[in-house]
């Protein structure tokens, strides 16, 4: 077990640098950078605040600050978004290029098991959506606070940390897996299109939530949950019928999913070097 995991690091280490050095987690950390910006200074324009005279100085800071936090909570929709499309995309190649690059044949001649070289490309592909997404969420967090007002900072991270970086981090890490057995990167990359872009269908929801939401491959939920900040009217919607729990109950259900389409590919991937 303990060289499993050794193994896997090693893999890990270098499928990392394999991909930084082609940039495109890079290329999208900084085009998701440049989206919040934007989102930013088009929202500033548009937040009204309060000057009400009646109010303490105290009181309206706080009415505003509440008035900020919605504000910038409302860009998750599109954060998440971006999150469906982009890294899915982007990282679908990774077994595959292993072909390409002609370093496949020579790790299938080394003692290195298919469970450590499947956790470790999967593990390299989620680090490196981890730091992609790092970038963003500084720039978006700071840039707000300095630009337009100071926002709840313990909800700001939620929507990070709880919400937008576990769904990023699932759905490309089933895209990989998912396009693992492609022969060449096109193909990979063609299934992650299609895999993106399917997801996105299944953001349609009802108004009440039931159990095939939590394992919805569009994350509905935290998408539902925080709809309804963007929405006049949230309970004619539904949309107060998710909450954190929810959430939190819809990410523990993608790990599942990951964790059995990595059982399965890890069989077939067995099977296939036995033949």
């Amino acid at each position: 077990m303990a060289s499993t995991f050794v193994h896997a690091g090693a893999v890990l280490r270098y499928e990392f640098l394999i991909q930084w050095r082609q940039r495109v987690a890079l290329i999208a950390s900084f085009g998701l950078c440049f989206m919040c910006v934007l989102l930013m200074f088009e929202l500033r324009n548009s937040l009204s605040l309060f000057a009400e005279k009646t109010l303490t100085p105290q009181q309206l800071s706080e009415v505003n600050r509440q008035l900020s936090t919605v504000a910038v909570l409302t860009l998750y929709t599109l954060l998440h978004i971006f999150s469906l499309l982009v890294f899915p995309i982007i990282l679908a190649d990774t077994f595959p290029k292993d072909k390409q690059y002609g370093v496949r044949e020579l790790i299938d001649t080394l003692p290195l098991s298919s469970a450590s070289y499947l956790i470790g490309k999967v593990s390299a592909s989620v680090c490196s959506v981890l730091i992609a997404l790092g970038l963003p969420m500084i720039v978006l967090g700071v840039g707000w606070w300095l630009i337009v007002y100071p926002f709840d900072v313990g909800a700001y991270l939620g929507m990070w940390i709880v919400a937008l970086i576990p769904t990023a981090l699932i759905n490309t890490a089933l895209c990989v897996l998912i396009a693992s057995g492609q022969p060449t990167r096109r193909r990979a990359i063609l299934i992650g299109i299609v895999f993106a872009f399917g997801c996105l269908l299944f953001l349609s929801f009802g108004p009440k939530t039931t159990l095939p939401d939590y394992f919805n491959p569009g994350r509905m939920l935290p998408f539902k949950y925080y709809l309804m900040y963007a929405s006049s009217t949230p309970v004619l919607y539904g949309y107060e019928d998710v909450n954190v729990w929810h959430i939190g109950l819809g990410i523990l259900g993608g790990i599942a999913e990951v964790l059995i389409a990595g059982v399965l590919v890890q069989r077939w991937m067995t099977r296939r070097l036995m033949h």
